[in-house]
């Protein structure tokens, strides 16, 4: 398995899939990302862009050797690349050392412009070498064969979530506590959240808003709560632990989140938060984005407005928040979604089968 960093706390579904599978699996960094010319990186100050291409080309050549020595001297049956730029460096090196290569496609991936203008041709030669893709959402799926791909080697299969971890029995949700668990990008849309929050309290003044997540757009909403005289309202708590994050979910009453399109196209795949909170049995309001409407059926176990529409999202909020038996219905409707179609049981046994099937297929070919 090889992913783009050691550790990172938004890649949770990762650290899930290598306690998961029953395999051995050994995870590599692979750390593909690069500081563009005329940035600042940390203590380093800024950088020149000949020698940062430089200095890009040989670490790449070095990483690319290390990684060459690693498939010769341990020959791995199978390599799981997340993210598509990790499986546009990795899979030509699997390829000639004849090791299947299967690569997971998650979001921005799929969807970042400044991503596709580097790695486009990259992704179109590696289409055709490894054994599958792996999307998150029938929106993914469809986007990958815009890019080039063949339909029959991408495979859905969402992230998937630990419903027993999240199972919250008999928990009372009569507090008009909101919560929204994610980074603060431009794609999760914080600021549109805590502007349709400012509407719902118009209506349900005794509402509070919970914003959990670090990212370089908190400053600005903590300004913005500040500036509307809300700030006694929204809590602002910074990098939570899942079994925070859960006891959170067990007071709150709503999960949201205004997922949308960012500047540069970055786009969702299936947020992983928006299951967790549904898995619990929070109702979820959120936008027509991306795997979204897959995990939230509208009318059922939440409520989906289109991207940009706070006022919307305000009702629907409110509507929940005034009426106990429609979130308890809602919520519960959630759950059995959540438990029916994005669980662990149903998500780690179709990637066993699609790493398997890469093995298997790669014998039949030798």
């Amino acid at each position: 398995m090889v992913r783009p960093f050691k550790k990172s706390y938004t890649e949770t579904f990762i650290d899930a899939q290598i306690e998961g599978l029953p395999e051995r699996i050994r995870a590599l960094s692979w750390p593909w990302a690069r500081y563009p010319a005329g940035r600042t990186a940390p203590a380093f100050g800024p950088i020149d862009p000949a020698r940062h291409d430089r200095a890009c080309s040989i670490r790449n050549a070095m990483i690319d050797l290390g990684f060459a020595t690693y498939l010769a001297t341990q020959k791995p049956d199978v390599v799981l690349a997340h993210f598509g730029p990790t499986g546009a460096t990795v899979y030509d090196r699997c390829w000639r050392n004849k090791i299947p290569c299967v690569v997971s496609f998650y979001g921005f991936d799929a969807y970042r412009r400044d991503i596709l203008q580097e790695y486009g041709a990259v992704y179109r030669r590696m289409f055709e070498k490894v054994s599958a893709m792996i999307v998150v959402s029938g929106d993914m799926l469809r986007q990958l064969i815009r890019l080039g791909a063949s339909s029959e080697k991408i495979i859905y299969n969402p992230c998937g979530v630990d419903t027993e971890f999240y199972h919250l029995p008999d928990v009372p949700r009569t507090s008009p506590h909101v919560i929204t668990v994610g980074r603060f990008i431009e794609k999760k849309g914080p600021q549109m959240t805590l502007r349709a929050f400012r509407e719902v309290l118009s209506s349900c003044p005794d509402a509070k808003l919970t914003m959990v997540g670090e990212g370089v757009m908190k400053k600005d909403c903590e300004r913005m709560a500040s500036g509307w005289g809300i700030s006694r309202s929204v809590r602002f708590p910074g990098k939570c632990s899942r079994h925070e994050i859960r006891s959170m979910y067990a007071n709150s009453r709503v999960f949201v989140q205004h997922s949308m399109t960012a500047s540069d196209g970055d786009s969702e795949g299936t947020p992983v938060a928006v299951l967790e909170a549904a898995a619990t049995g929070l109702p979820v309001v959120s936008t027509r984005h991306g795997g979204i409407p897959e995990a939230v059926l509208h009318g059922e176990s939440g409520y989906l407005v289109d991207e940009g529409d706070t006022h919307a999202m305000a009702q629907s909020i409110a509507g929940l928040l005034k009426s106990n038996e429609l979130t308890a219905s809602f919520g519960q409707c959630a759950r059995r979604h959540i438990c029916a179609r994005f669980s662990f049981h149903q998500t780690m046994p179709e990637l066993r089968r699609i790493l398997e099937a890469a093995v298997e297929n790669k014998t039949k070919s030798d």
